[in-house]
């Protein structure tokens, strides 16, 4: 069950999910159109159409509407809920991120994914996810929020029953799975707190997840060419959960070479962990957008949600 936080400063954006139909096909709605119409905000109504395995790549095939047209959109793809690089052209350039400025509301895209090896009969996610409008930051004040009629974040994924072999060509790419967690001995009986929360400062997050009022919440800070540790928090509802990070919707890797970690923790208090984050030498100085991106299983629905994007001013 999807927890809600009721403090204005935590309040989490949920990401499409997925799940496994009786059609084989996944459709999901975020931010009706009906409504962005009246607001002009962002909008995407994704549907995965195909799934199936070239010589050298794993192709998704989706049909896709989503608005604002006239503005820049970040893609990403991913396997098991770690990004993978793709290209949408077969002998395209594959990268992590694709860049694509829409000029019109419905498109057919191809996903052509340099996925990693797997076997006949497995169980393999795919899936892909959508920012809307990449540039935006938002007004730096005393409280300040990110703006989902500005700039949106959506992901959409589907289980493929392998059925042949497919050799990679691409060495698999590191998980974490040895976290540290420390039981916080806090339950959530009236269900207020959000399921996930990050931040630099773990005292901060003692306060949020004992429901305490939070005198400094959104802006973080890290150094430039050191590591950016991050201590996040979750209840133990859904196990097994794939944590990965992003500055400006682009992943950051975690110490040790590491793409995502996992999140095992399964006690029904929340625990405790921590990460440490490698700043991209690309990445200036100044303010930067945050956030992780968790894709989890929770009664037998895959899906994909973020944290609340947060400002990460980098010296």
């Amino acid at each position: 069950m999807k927890k809600i936080m009721v403090s204005i400063l935590m309040i989490m954006v949920v990401l499409s999910g997925c799940s496994v139909k009786k059609d084989n096909i996944d459709k999901v709605v975020e931010n009706p159109k009906e409504d962005a119409v009246e607001s002009h905000g962002p909008f995407i109504e994704s549907e995965i159409k195909d799934i199936k395995i070239l010589k050298d790549s794993v192709v998704l095939s989706a049909d896709i509407s989503m608005g604002p047209i006239n503005t820049k959109y970040y893609f990403h793809a991913y396997q098991n809920g770690v990004p993978i690089e793709f290209s949408f052209d077969k002998d395209g350039d594959k990268r992590i991120t694709q860049e694509i400025t829409l000029t019109k509301e419905k498109n057919s895209y191809t996903f052509y994914m340099n996925a990693g090896s797997f076997k006949k009969g497995d169980t393999v996610n795919f899936g892909y996810g959508v920012v809307v409008n990449p540039d935006y930051f938002p007004e730096i004040i005393e409280f300040t929020r990110f703006d989902i009629m500005k700039s949106n974040v959506s992901a959409i994924c589907r289980d493929f029953n392998v059925d042949k072999d497919f050799i990679g060509n691409q060495s698999d790419k590191k998980i974490l799975d040895d976290l540290e967690w420390t039981d916080m001995k806090v339950t959530d009986d009236k269900n207020i707190i959000s399921s996930y929360a990050l931040d630099t400062n773990e005292k901060i997050l003692e306060q949020v997840v004992r429901n305490e009022p939070v005198n400094d919440l959104m802006v973080m800070h890290a150094k430039k060419g050191k590591l950016f540790k991050i201590f996040f928090v979750k209840d133990g509802l859904d196990a097994n959960a794939i944590i990965t990070f992003y500055i400006d919707h682009k992943p950051v890797m975690i110490k040790g070479d590491y793409v995502a970690g996992k999140l095992d923790y399964t006690n029904e208090t929340f625990g405790m962990t921590s990460f440490e984050l490698e700043i991209p030498q690309d990445v200036k100085e100044g303010n930067h957008t945050f956030y992780a991106m968790i894709f989890t299983n929770s009664n037998n629905r895959n899906h994909y949600e973020n944290t609340e994007p947060r400002v990460l001013e980098v010296e």
